[in-house]
């Protein structure tokens, strides 16, 4: 039986934190704001949960201004200080010789095809990124719209991820999960 594996792209294929942390710094600075101190900042890939931690007090009216100056400069960047886990392109390889493999991000389509073109990741039978489906407002809806749409077997469905977020997306689909902080599954291989 063919897997449909579903693969987080944040902290499990890449860490793109020090890329997300130089656009903040920008955007904040473009803003006229206080540079920001990132010790508070919690590991999570969302930009609105990330805004509101590390700046709790920004006024509503900031908030879009702040999240498209972030935009700019994190979708231009040169994606120099993102890297791509140890093995995650062989094991891809690897994976997708007997199994169709998925992306699912909270990173918008322009942004992940940068890094899928820049690292060459192009395993992928589907990309489903946060801006594919505009009414879905969470990975979850987002997961089950695509996967009713294109008739997968939820019996067949397993995500890879990195996060408390993903394992309860899983369980609360009845799907298979494994925990892959950092690239850990790939280490494995």
């Amino acid at each position: 039986m063919t897997n449909n594996i579903f693969f987080d792209l944040d902290g499990t294929l890449i860490d793109s934190m020090e890329e997300v942390k130089i656009a903040l710094r920008k955007a904040y600075l473009d803003l006229g704001l206080t540079p920001i101190i990132f010790e508070n900042m919690i590991q999570d890939f969302r930009l609105d949960r990330i805004i509101n931690n590390i700046t709790p007090n920004l006024t509503p009216k900031l908030i879009p201004k702040m999240k498209t100056a972030y935009r700019l400069y994190y979708d231009h960047s040169d994606l120099s200080h993102t890297k791509l886990f140890d093995r995650v392109w062989d094991c891809l390889n690897q994976f997708q010789i007997s199994n169709n493999l998925y992306l699912l991000t909270n990173k918008p389509t322009f942004a992940t095809t940068q890094i899928l073109d820049h690292f060459n990741l192009h395993q992928f039978k589907t990309v489903i990124c946060s801006d594919t489906y505009p009414e879905c407002t969470t990975k979850q809806q987002t997961m089950v719209k695509f996967i009713n749409e294109v008739k997968i077997p939820w019996d067949t469905v397993m995500y890879i991820g990195d996060t408390l977020e993903d394992f309860q997306l899983a369980e609360a689909l009845g799907i298979t999960f494994t925990y892959s902080p950092k690239g850990l599954l790939f280490k494995q291989f």
